[in-house]
């Protein structure tokens, strides 16, 4: 049986702006079509990580509040 599972592990436990770019890039794919919210807290790597994509214009399919 295969999960369809996305898994990333770093010695530290924390995430980081590059796992969650990969997060944020897979996510927004599998939601193709779909209109989601995705609730973030304050956390520096996330803010990071949605810079990287080019800014929240550039997720189609997932609104970050």
């Amino acid at each position: 049986m295969t999960l369809s599972v996305d898994y990333h592990a770093n010695k530290t436990a924390w995430t980081t702006s590059g796992t969650f770019v990969q997060f944020l890039c897979s996510f927004n794919d599998r939601m193709n079509g779909r209109k989601v919210v995705l609730l973030l807290d304050n956390f520096f790597a996330y803010e990071v990580a949605v810079n990287e994509v080019g800014g929240e214009d550039a997720l189609e399919n997932v609104k970050i509040i």
